[in-house]
C-alpha cells in the first residue's frame, strides 16, 4: 500500500493526521470512464477516517522532512466533482483545488510506486 500523509510524528517512526491511500489507476479509468486524468498524471486517493476520494498528483519536488530524516515530494490535491457523460452516465470529474487542507506528501520513493499505479 502506498499512503500520503499531512504530518509526520516527531520521532520519524511513521505519521499522525490525515492519511490516504493510492489507488491503481484502473480505478481513474473506471470512475471516469476515460483515461484522459490518468494520461494527465492523476491518480485517485482514498482517506482511512472517511472513505472520501481524492484525485492527487505528485509535484514531483524534493524538500528535506527532519521527522523523517529524509527527503520527501509534495502532491496537489483536487476534489472528485460529479458529472454525467455525454452517453448519460454519472461519471467523476477533477475538480476544485482542496483549501483549508494541510498539504499531502510522502517519501520521495513514493514516486517509482506513484508511476507504477499510473499504468494499472
Amino acid at each position: 500500500m502506498t499512503y500520503l500523509v499531512n504530518r509526520a510524528t516527531p520521532d520519524g517512526t511513521g505519521y499522525t493526521g490525515f492519511t490516504a491511500e493510492l489507488l491503481p489507476g484502473s480505478v481513474v479509468v473506471n470512475d471516469t470512464q476515460s483515461r484522459d486524468l490518468l494520461d494527465q498524471g492523476w491518480l485517485l486517493c482514498e482517506t482511512y477516517n472517511t472513505g472520501s476520494r481524492y484525485f492527487v498528483k505528485p509535484r514531483r519536488n524534493s524538500r528535506f522532512l527532519s521527522a523523517w530524516g529524509t527527503r520527501v515530494t509534495d502532491f496537489e490535491v483536487r476534489q472528485v466533482e460529479t458529472t454525467v457523460n455525454s452517453e448519460g452516465v454519472i461519471v467523476a470529474a477533477l475538480g476544485e483545488k482542496v483549501s483549508g487542507m494541510p498539504k499531502l506528501y510522502s517519501r520521495l520513493t513514493i514516486l517509482s510506486e506513484y508511476d507504477r499505479l499510473i499504468t494499472l
